[in-house]
């Protein structure tokens, strides 16, 4: 596990992973959404990856692992974007999985780590978290989403590693943040 190489030529220009993936329906709607990306789903559940196996695609570009996010078996700088809903609150050190997620983040790289804001990290712990994390308060933030009653359960947190010269085919809140390979089409919607 963790070989995100393509033995077969040069690789999609996007990698995404997504951590806690369950059955796999987020990654592969990414999937259907981005074709040129390369997707791999992560799960601690053996039988929920069994059941997004279902839909890994026969050349390797969705894919599904078993699991853990506080010790992701891959590369330093090899990942584009990590996404997560609704598996934080599982997470048994969520310092430690904010620190791998961010070790894997490729420069210009993001996550965003979607929970239920009644039972996940609150906001004034986050400094706390960020510190157990090792990074600095400024890489992670806590952000709330809008859209009405349903979106006011959901909390967002946000990683990123910003580059110096963002390319200008990002979305513009990945440009406004610095980032050069989010495209617009994985960008999630309007946060405060």
């Amino acid at each position: 596990g963790g070989d995100l190489g393509d033995s077969d030529g040069p690789g999609p220009e996007l990698t995404i992973l997504d951590v806690g993936c369950g059955p796999g329906d987020l990654a592969a709607m990414l999937s259907e959404r981005i074709p040129e990306a390369r997707i791999l789903g992560l799960d601690l559940s053996s039988s929920m990856v069994e059941l997004a196996r279902r839909k890994a695609t026969g050349d390797g570009r969705l894919r599904f692992e078993v699991g853990d996010v506080a010790s992701l078996p891959f590369e330093s700088g090899s990942i584009d974007l990590v996404v997560s809903t609704l598996s934080l609150h599982h997470w048994p050190n969520a310092g430690a999985g904010f620190s791998e997620i961010a070790r894997v983040l490729r420069p210009g790289g993001m996550a965003f780590v979607y929970d239920l804001r009644l039972v996940t990290v609150e906001a004034g712990a986050l400094p706390d978290l960020a510190h157990q994390a090792g990074l600095p308060v400024s890489r992670l933030r806590r952000e709330r989403i809008h859209g009405g009653l349903p979106a006011s359960l959901f909390v967002r947190f946000r990683v990123d590693v910003p580059v110096e010269e963002p390319a200008a085919d990002v979305s513009p809140a990945a440009r406004a943040a610095g980032h050069a390979r989010i495209p617009a089409a994985v960008t999630p919607g309007e946060v405060a």
